[in-house]
C-alpha cells in the first residue's frame, strides 16, 4: 500500500484503522522467516522456498481462554548478510506488555538467528498484578502442507524416543496419541535433511489446530491435564526458550532464497482448467439480530442475491421470544422467496410435545429446507438418535421433504469429538469462524487450508451423508469454552461478535477464500454471516445499530457484491483454479451454459502482478474490478457500481497478464 490513507479507508481496505504494521524478512543461514511485530511471533520458517515451520509465539489466555494480545513496547533488530560468505544472521530484542482486565504481564524477548541455521527464541516475564490465566507460554505451529501424515520422532522428557505420524485427517484428541510431554520433535524435511525443534522451561504438548480451523498443528504448555486456570502472583517470574536446529548436510543446503512473504516482484501464476472439482453449492444468510422487520429497499438489494434460504435458530433453553423470531422469519423469508433453515437448541428436559407443536407452527407458516438439531446451552452438542427418530416420525407424518441432521451449532471441534451415530440423518453440520486463536489477517488467511481439512474430515465421519456448514462468520457467536454457563450466555454479544473487517475489502476477499476451498472439497451447502446489519451484507437503510460499528446506514458491504456475482451462477460446475501462492491471491471459477465466470481476490496490502492462464483460448474476456478506487460507489451506489461499463479485452493467447491492486476482488467473464 503506497499512499496515505485516512482511518476510514484503511477500514475499507482491510478493517483496521492503522496503516499496517511492518513485517521484517529475516535470514540465519539457510533458513529464511519473517518476524512479525503486531504478535512478537516468528513466522513462515522455510528452506530453500518450502516452509518447515509456520510461527512461534508467546501466548497469554485469560480464565476464560480469552487471548490477552501482545503490545511491543521497545524493539531493536540488528541484521547481519554477506550473501557470497554464507553468512545470514540476525538478533532481536523486544519489550511486550499483555494487559487485560486484571491482568498484567510483562515479559521480554531475545532471538537469536546464526549462520548454521539454528534460531533461539527466548523470553523471560514478569507478573505486575496477580491474576489467573489458563496459559501463560511459548506455542510452535508446524504447518499442515507437507507435514499432515509425515514421519517424525518425539523425544519426550524423560528421554524416550517414540517414532509416530503427525496426524492426517483432524484428530478430535487433545493431545494426539504420542504428542505428550514433549521435550523435542524431529521430521525429515528433504532426504537426508531433518529439521528439530527443542522446547524448555515448561512440559509440551500437541493439538490438532485444524479442529477450530486454523491451518496448523500446534504445541503449547503447559499440558491440559493439569489443573486450570492457576493463580500467577504479582512478582512471578516465567521463563522459557525454543530452539530450531538444521541436522545432517547444513553445508548442502545450498543459498538462501528470498522469503515467502518477500515475492511481491515475482508474478504469482494462476492457472484455470478444463478440470471440474466440484458444483456452486446452496449458499444462505442467517436471520438478523435484534431486527423485526426489513424495509422493501432492503428487501430489494437482498433479492439481488439468489439467496438459497435463511437461517432461524431457536434455543428451547430461552423459551422467551420465540414466537416473535418464528414471525419475523417468516415474513423475512416470504418476502425474499427463499425456505428456512430451522437450527433448534434443545434443553435436557425436553418436552417432546411442546417441540411438536413448534414444528406444527413452523411446517404451518413456511417452508422448512433443512432442520437441524443441537443440544447444550448454545447447541454446541449433537443430538441423541431417539431424538432425530422421534422427529423424523413427526415431521414425515406431515409429508414434508425436509432433511434432517445434527452436528454442532459451534466449532467442528464438536463434531468431530462427539458425534457417534449418523443413522437415521440427512446431513451433518458444524460452524466456521477463523478467530478462535488469532485474529491478524495472516492468521485469518491461515484458517483457508484448515477448513479444506474440515470438510475431508466430516466426509469420513459422515460415512457419505452431505455435509453442511453453518454458520460461517468472522468471529464467534459465543465462547462455548468458558466453564460458566453466565459467561456463555453473555458471550453472545452483538459487540463482541462484530467485526469491522465484515465491510472491508479483505473481508470480501477472504469470504472468496472460503467459499471456493469449502465448495472445491464437496460441502453441501453454506449459510454465510447473517442478511443485514454489522454481521451482514448490507447495512440498515436508515440506522445502524451498533454504535462502535464503522458502518454509514444505507450502505453494502463489498461482500455484498461477491454474493451477486457468485449466485448469478447459481448451481454452477467449480473448475479447477490453482494459485502459485494462495495465501496472497486466489481464484474461484465457475462454469454455466458455455461461459465461464473468474472471481480472483489480493489477499495482501500491495500490488500484485498476476499471469491467468485460461483453460483455453477465448477472443474476448470482460473484467469487472472492486478495489479502493470504486469501493467507495460500490458500497454507497451498488446500483451505479454494478451497472458501469465493464473492460472488455482482446487477447491473442490463452495468458492474460494482470495487476491487482492492494485487496482487490476482480470479476472476469469470458
Amino acid at each position: 500500500m503506497k499512499k496515505e490513507l485516512t482511518s476510514d479507508e484503511y477500514i475499507i481496505y482491510y478493517g483496521r484503522r492503522e496503516p499496517p504494521v511492518e513485517i521484517f524478512n529475516l535470514s540465519a543461514g539457510p533458513l529464511n522467516l519473517i518476524f512479525d511485530p503486531q504478535n512478537a511471533m516468528l513466522r513462515y520458517i522455510s528452506i530453500n522456498g518450502k516452509e518447515i515451520l509456520r510461527g512461534i509465539y508467546v501466548a497469554v489466555r485469560d480464565k476464560n481462554w480469552g487471548t490477552v494480545l501482545p503490545k511491543i513496547t521497545e524493539m531493536s533488530i540488528v541484521r547481519e548478510s554477506e550473501i557470497l560468505k554464507g553468512i545470514n544472521e540476525f538478533k532481536a530484542s523486544f519489550a511486550v506488555e499483555c494487559k487485560k482486565d486484571d491482568i498484567d504481564f510483562h515479559w521480554e524477548g531475545r532471538i537469536i538467528g546464526q549462520r548454521d541455521g539454528r534460531i533461539r527464541y527466548m523470553m523471560k516475564g514478569c507478573a505486575r498484578s496477580t491474576f489467573m490465566t489458563n496459559r501463560i507460554g511459548f506455542c510452535v505451529l508446524y504447518p499442515i502442507h507437507d507435514v499432515a501424515g509425515k514421519k517424525c520422532i518425539i523425544e519426550k522428557v524423560n528421554g524416550e524416543k517414540v517414532d509416530t505420524n503427525f496426524p492426517y485427517l483432524i484428530d478430535p484428541n487433545q493431545p494426539p496419541d504420542d504428542f505428550t510431554d514433549i521435550k523435542s520433535i524431529t521430521y525429515e524435511i528433504s532426504p537426508g535433511l531433518y529439521f528439530q525443534v527443542i522446547f524448555n522451561g515448561n512440559v509440551f504438548e500437541m493439538e490438532d489446530q485444524r479442529n477450530w480451523t486454523d491451518g496448523s498443528y500446534k504445541v503449547y504448555c503447559p499440558p491440559l491435564r493439569l489443573p486450570y486456570p492457576v493463580e500467577v502472583k504479582k512478582g512471578q517470574i516465567i521463563e522459557q526458550s525454543i530452539e530450531l536446529r538444521i541436522k545432517d548436510g547444513t553445508s548442502k543446503v545450498g543459498k538462501p532464497h528470498i522469503a515467502y512473504q518477500n515475492r511481491t516482484h515475482e508474478s504469482i501464476k494462476i492457472y484455470i482448467t478444463d478440470e471440474t472439482v466440484g458444483r456452486l453449492p446452496r449458499i444462505g444468510v442467517c436471520l438478523p439480530s435484534y431486527v423485526t422487520e426489513l424495509s422493501p429497499n432492503e428487501i430489494r438489494k437482498l433479492r439481488k442475491i439468489a439467496i438459497n434460504h435463511l437461517r432461524l435458530e431457536l434455543n428451547l433453553n430461552e423459551p422467551d421470544g420465540l414466537e416473535d423470531k418464528i414471525k419475523t422469519a417468516t415474513t423475512i423469508a416470504r418476502n425474499l422467496g427463499t425456505p428456512l433453515e430451522v437450527c433448534l437448541v434443545l434443553p435436557k428436559d425436553l418436552d417432546f410435545s411442546a417441540l411438536k407443536n413448534l414444528l406444527d407452527d413452523l411446517i404451518e407458516k413456511s417452508k422448512i429446507f433443512a432442520l437441524l438439531i443441537f443440544s447444550g446451552i448454545l447447541g454446541q452438542f449433537p443430538i441423541s438418535g431417539e431424538t432425530i427418530d422421534n422427529v423424523r416420525k413427526h415431521v414425515s407424518r406431515m409429508g414434508d421433504n425436509i432433511l434432517i441432521g445434527t452436528g454442532t451449532n459451534s466449532d467442528f471441534l464438536f463434531l468431530n469429538r462427539h458425534l457417534k451415530n449418523t443413522n437415521n440423518l440427512d446431513i451433518i453440520s458444524y460452524a466456521i469462524n477463523p478467530q478462535v486463536h488469532a485474529f491478524d489477517n495472516l492468521s485469518l488467511i491461515e484458517t483457508l487450508e484448515g477448513q479444506i481439512w474440515t470438510v475431508k474430515t466430516a466426509a469420513k465421519i459422515s460415512g457419505g451423508l452431505p455435509v453442511a456448514v453453518s454458520p460461517l462468520t468472522l468471529k464467534p457467536r459465543f465462547n462455548p469454552y468458558s466453564p460458566s454457563i453466565s459467561e456463555q450466555l453473555k458471550s453472545r454479544d452483538l459487540s463482541m461478535m462484530a467485526d469491522p473487517r465484515q465491510m472491508s475489502l479483505f473481508g470480501a476477499g477472504w469470504t472468496l477464500g472460503s467459499l471456493k476451498f469449502l465448495s472445491e472439497n464437496g460441502i453441501f451447502y453454506i449459510t454465510c454471516y447473517e442478511a443485514i446489519g454489522p454481521l451482514g451484507l448490507i447495512e440498515f437503510e436508515d440506522k445502524t445499530i451498533l454504535k462502535e460499528f464503522p458502518s454509514k446506514p444505507g450502505m453494502v458491504f463489498p461482500m455484498y457484491h461477491l454474493f451477486v456475482d457468485l449466485t448469478e451462477y447459481g448451481k454452477a460446475l467449480i473448475k479447477s483454479t490453482n494459485s502459485t501462492d494462495p495465501r496472497r491471491a486466489i481464484g474461484l471459477t465457475l462454469h454455466k451454459d458455455g461461459k465461464y465466470r473468474t472471481l480472483l481476490a489480493n489477499l495482501t496490502n500491495e500490488y500484485l502482478p498476476i499471469v491467468l492462464s485460461l483453460p483455453k483460448h477465448h477472443a474476448e474476456i470482460n473484467i469487472k474490478r472492486l478495489n479502493g478506487a470504486n469501493v467507495k460507489q460500490a458500497m454507497f451506489e451498488p446500483e451505479t457500481f454494478r451497472g458501469r461499463s465493464d473492460c472488455f479485452v482482446k487477447l491473442r493467447g490463452d495468458k492474460i497478464n494482470l495487476c491487482l491492486s492492494p485487496y482487490e476482488i476482480i470479476r472476469i467473464d469470458f
